[in-house]
């Protein structure tokens, strides 16, 4: 046991979080964050945060919202947990733009994107996991209402890989929603879980998919790379580099040299990308190849 090590750290945090001394793992969290910024230990902070006490909560709750704004603008690891606790604090501290843009990037961020991100094999297992944020999915989903509030569970389902109770969800409550947008997006959403990538690109000649959504961007381009690498994503790529979504274009350009087995691209490629973040799943399929 290396008392500095980073990893040993976390996993006595955790421990704290288990236990329930919520302000010695936030008080802990907070070091390691200071140290080293990860999204898995700001994580960590929010979890160990919702467990303290009102006139603790206080004391940390502004701090807390700033470093979630910052990370989030940038990072990607655990960026759709850390979003939902970043909707809560900003309604809280009466941050309304804050708020506003926060579910804007909660429902264009794609679902389960921390599974592309590998975690070390000695972290304590079964953490950090959607489910572990109940209370905050909740209080985040009474601050919704009409569409927002049928996309949120829509993306609640299927965090939780629940594709089976999603899909009966959308059954029953999709013709309840007005804007023909939302029912497309949340139509994309539900074929990507579902792996049905013929009937997704199907949508993007419905005229009715937003177009100005970098998700939808990213999740098409991304299942036109699993049915038929050739297929055009200049389209796709265009609009996210335009939108400053450097991350989810590298991300496209990535997974087609990977398609293409495009060894000497990649071993180009990997040099000079992702070099913030290191953890990231297609990156390490990358570098086997490469090697």
């Amino acid at each position: 046991v290396q008392p500095t090590s980073l990893l040993i750290r976390e996993n006595e945090a955790l421990l704290y979080l288990k236990k329930g001394q919520f302000l010695d793992s936030f008080t802990l969290f907070k070091k390691i964050f200071n140290q080293e910024r990860n999204g898995r230990y700001l994580l960590g902070m929010v979890q160990a945060f919702f467990g303290l006490t009102s006139a603790e909560r206080k004391s940390f709750k502004k701090e807390l919202l700033s470093n979630l704004e910052k990370y989030t603008t940038v990072y990607y690891d655990f960026k759709k947990e850390l979003l939902l606790a970043q909707i809560l604090l900003a309604q809280e501290l009466d941050e309304n733009v804050l708020f506003k843009v926060s579910k804007n990037q909660f429902f264009n961020t794609p679902c389960q994107l921390s599974t592309k991100f590998i975690k070390p094999i000695l972290l304590a297992k079964g953490t950090y996991a959607w489910t572990e944020l109940n209370e905050i999915k909740t209080n985040v989903h009474k601050l919704l209402s009409g569409d927002e509030f049928i996309l949120f569970q829509v993306h609640d389902y299927l965090e939780s890989n629940q594709v089976s109770t999603a899909t009966e969800y959308v059954a029953n409550n999709i013709s309840r929603i007005a804007n023909a947008a939302v029912r497309e997006q949340i139509n994309l959403l539900l074929y990507n879980a579902q792996k049905r990538n013929t009937e997704l690109l199907a949508l993007e000649k419905t005229n009715q998919l937003d177009m100005n959504s970098e998700l939808n961007h990213l999740l098409l381009a991304l299942n036109k790379l699993e049915k038929n690498p050739n297929l055009s994503l200049s389209t796709h790529q265009q609009f996210l580099i335009s939108h400053q979504q450097v991350f989810y274009k590298e991300w496209i350009d990535l997974e087609l040299l990977i398609a293409k087995n495009s060894v000497p691209e990649l071993k180009t490629f990997v040099k000079d990308h992702f070099v913030t973040v290191q953890n990231f799943a297609p990156l390490f399929v990358a570098k086997n190849l490469v090697n």
